[in-house]
């Protein structure tokens, strides 16, 4: 090459293959590559080139692999929906008849039900309300409600698609009994469909500023989840009252024989 390092001149170290090479003639030259490499020289080698064709070795293969070598790794589909969804938070485009408040907001309005559970929440006559997005009609729906414990919380979220849940906890911390709300945004990784997932990231800050504002409910922690066994009663209280990281004392020196002895004293004999 015509760079040079310390040692001098940087090589490139070409392996040539052909397909239609015997199978032994294969196995040889791959078993022997390294120690090639190695009688050479591992610190003078800076690329290495393989190609089964020519075109692969010719100078047009070699400005192919370095692009592809200064390339970003390839990501895996649940890193490719989820950079999807948050590309498309910003500027998204729905015909929601002026009901778009920002640019990172979608804003659909409550059906009537989903407003009475609301209020009912707040009333505290149950403890769990589960809302959804009606994509076609373009509204937050009410899919469930109910009175359950934490031990339950998991068993209705949704496998299938996203949701929204707030869940009003009562529990005892500190010797005290308490309730916190909560809010969590689930959304399965592999089954929601990206438009969906979109829709639900979107309209997901609306739907906790209806329930903050409109309704006047606390909400002490908004989570968001793929998988619904993370919702374990030690998860919530560890996200409610996360523990307390106690600060580690100084080491103190223990004193030497003649600290403890006091201070040396002068006799006359």
């Amino acid at each position: 090459l015509d760079t040079k390092d310390s040692l001098g001149y940087e090589w490139l170290f070409i392996g040539y293959s052909p397909d239609n090479s015997p199978v032994r003639q294969k196995m040889l030259y791959a078993s022997t590559r390294y120690t090639a490499k190695r009688n050479f020289g591992d610190n003078h080698i800076k690329q290495e080139l393989f190609g089964t064709t020519p075109d692969d070795v010719s100078l047009a293969g070699f400005q192919k692999h370095l692009e592809s070598a200064s390339a970003p790794p390839p990501l895996t589909m649940a890193e490719v929906e989820a950079q999807e969804v948050k590309k498309n938070e910003v500027g998204v485009d729905i015909s929601i008849d002026s009901r778009q408040s920002s640019m990172k907001s979608v804003f659909f309005p409550f059906n009537s039900d989903a407003l009475d559970k609301m209020q009912e929440f707040k009333d505290g006559n149950i403890n769990y309300l589960q809302l959804g997005v009606d994509t076609t009609n373009e509204k937050i729906t009410l899919e469930d409600n109910d009175n359950i414990s934490v031990e339950q919380l998991s068993s209705k979220v949704p496998t299938s698609r996203a949701s929204y849940h707030l869940f009003n906890y009562k529990h005892i911390y500190e010797d005290k009994e308490t309730e916190s709300t909560i809010f969590i945004y689930a959304v399965p990784v592999t089954k929601s469909p990206i438009k969906e997932k979109m829709l639900y990231s979107t309209c997901k800050t609306p739907v906790t500023q209806t329930a903050e504002e409109q309704f006047k409910i606390e909400i002490s922690r908004k989570l968001e989840i793929d998988d619904a066994s993370e919702l374990t009663e030690e998860f919530i209280m560890n996200e409610i009252h996360p523990p307390k990281i106690e600060q580690k004392k100084a080491f103190a020196k223990p004193q030497g024989p003649n600290a403890r002895r006091g201070q040396r004293r002068i006799t006359k004999h």
